[in-house]
């Protein structure tokens, strides 16, 4: 039984990551992202892209099949008597994602695509946490160790920044490197009201966005800097390092490319998923195996 959960977790978490890189593609491929000519073509909610139905569809399949296989991993959970609260953290994530996924359409209101995507990812992580627990990874905290915390909370910043910037259309106003506009505090900025579209179909961007798009590159550039820090000062996270300097390496050359407009939907989607991937890679670097003192 414990394999089968294992097997039920495995196909979760591959549905989970196809559901998140589905629904980037979707949201991304609405707004325009690398239309010409850029950036008078960015963020007009008009036609849809040809693919866009296809894409619809197999997020709802996906999405099925994902809850049924949730509620299987929950049931044989608490049967087995193993990850039964983590088992109900997942069902509750998934239930509230189904919840988002009816006021999905439209991708005007922020706070819902936030919620979606933030939603998705930490079902992903947690799913991946199974799969760790799957293995026998009898794991517990790292005590000490204040370094993979600050790189989690910067993380978190990358993420939470870049998918805000995203939901207000923060690219409009940055159509190069360095000439984002005037700046402007986000707490300003409306989570929950409806995004404004001007005569033309435009999402008109609120003042904030642009900041959003500052802090995002500032703490993506933090972020690579701090696993390069890691990677050569603690040998024990070395492996975790590098993965994680690889990752950001990666979404900052995407996240240059595409200040351009000139980067391919594939690769924006890609610079999406580059933050499971690093939660993925946070994860065995905050936790490691009970007994094991390796050194430094």
């Amino acid at each position: 039984m414990t394999r089968t959960l294992t097997r039920i977790a495995a196909l979760a978490f591959a549905l989970a990551v196809l559901l998140i890189g589905v629904s980037a593609y979707i949201r991304l491929a609405q707004g325009g992202l690398g239309c010409a000519p850029w950036p008078d073509c960015y963020a007009l909610l008009g036609e849809p892209p040809r693919a866009f139905p296809v894409a619809s569809l197999l997020h709802r399949v996906s999405a099925s099949l994902l809850g049924i296989l949730v509620l299987l991993l929950t049931v044989g959970a608490w049967r087995q008597r193993q990850g039964r609260m983590l088992s109900i953290v997942i069902l509750a994530i998934t239930i509230a994602l189904a919840a988002l996924g009816v006021r999905s359409g439209g991708l005007l209101m922020p706070a819902v695509v936030l919620g979606n995507f933030f939603g998705g990812l930490l079902l992903a992580t947690l799913l991946g946490g199974w799969l760790l627990r799957g293995r026998g990874t009898d794991t517990v905290a790292i005590p000490g160790r204040a370094a993979p915390l600050v790189l989690l909370v910067l993380s978190a910043a990358v993420i939470a920044t870049g998918i805000g910037s995203s939901a207000f259309y923060g690219n409009a106003v940055c159509p190069t490197l360095f000439d984002c506009g005037t700046l402007h505090s986000p707490l300003q900025l409306g989570w929950f009201e409806p995004l404004a579209l001007d005569a033309g179909g435009h999402v008109v961007t609120p003042a904030g966005a642009a900041t959003l798009q500052w802090l995002h590159r500032l703490s993506g550039v933090a972020l690579m800097a701090g696993f390069a820090l890691l990677l050569f000062t603690l040998r024990r996270y070395r492996a975790g390092a590098l993965a994680g300097l690889a990752v950001t390496s990666m979404a900052v050359l995407i996240g240059l490319t595409a200040t351009g407009g000139g980067v391919p939907i594939a690769a924006a989607v890609i610079h999406s998923l580059s933050g499971l991937a690093l939660m993925l890679v946070l994860l065995p670097i905050l936790r490691r195996r009970r007994g094991t003192h390796p050194g430094r």
